[in-house]
């Protein structure tokens, strides 16, 4: 299962980020989290190593998708708070990048 539903590589031959991505577009978020799951020890070592894992052609389509997908790799959440930067709240544990005007 691991090798028909994963294409892992390294951008560019870049250390960051680490890229998993489904062979064909449109993997369930259950394959997914399963997967992740089992691949659990090989991600978080190049996840360490690579500082970022970038998750491509999945179906994470909203935020509660995106926190659950997270959720799978820790449990240590803190909110945005005191920050300098202007970000909005999309869930208890996920915040838009900054918001800067545009030029």
């Amino acid at each position: 299962m691991k090798n028909k539903l994963i294409k892992k590589s390294v951008l560019m031959q870049k250390q960051l980020p680490y890229i998993v991505s489904s062979e064909s577009i449109g993997k369930s978020l259950n394959s997914l989290c399963k997967w992740i799951n089992n691949a659990k020890p090989d991600l978080l070592k190049n996840l360490y190593f690579h500082g970022a894992i970038l998750l491509r052609g999945f179906d994470i389509l909203d935020t509660k998708s995106f926190e659950a997908i997270t959720k799978l790799f820790t449990s240590n959440f803190y909110s945005y708070q005191g920050g300098d930067s202007p970000r909005t709240k999309l869930t208890n544990f996920t915040y838009t990048s900054t918001h800067y005007p545009a030029e």
